[in-house]
């Protein structure tokens, strides 16, 4: 992402050194407006960087979070026959201990708390306080 902006970068400076696109003069009006955006992009990159990585880590918790839960479901159910309840059980130990689901959740957790962080380093504005009561919610749960 953050490459593609260094693209852009370029030939916005190619774009304000020569006044014009193909021939075409630019207003300086309209040069200025241009860097004034790019500057903003350029400086608050970084943060909306931060903010996509917690809400994708939040979300890939979430989703795994759920997966548990119908999982915990099917498995809660009254007992059946013997060979019901040895199925259920195969799958329990399949799922908790082939798929190592402790381990997996644990470095869900820590990935999405490093990302809470960085995300709280980068946002001065605020910004992360905002979501942070939904979050604290959210933080509960886990």
């Amino acid at each position: 992402m953050l490459k593609g902006l260094e693209g852009h970068q370029q030939v916005f400076q190619r774009i304000h050194k020569d006044r014009s696109v193909n021939g075409v003069p630019v207003p300086q009006e309209q040069l200025q407006d241009m860097a004034e955006r790019m500057n903003f992009v350029s400086t608050s990159s970084n943060i909306h960087l931060a903010k996509m990585e917690f809400w994708e880590n939040k979300h890939h918790m979430q989703a795994f979070l759920m997966l548990a839960e119908s999982k915990l479901k099917s498995w809660i159910i009254k007992y059946g026959r013997r060979e019901s309840v040895e199925l259920m059980l195969q799958n329990y130990v399949s799922f908790v201990e082939g798929q190592q689901f402790f381990e997996q959740y644990e470095t869900l957790f820590q990935t999405l708390k490093q990302s809470s962080e960085l995300y709280v380093k980068a946002d001065g504005t605020g910004e992360f306080l905002q979501d942070q009561a939904s979050f604290d919610k959210f933080y509960l749960i886990i």
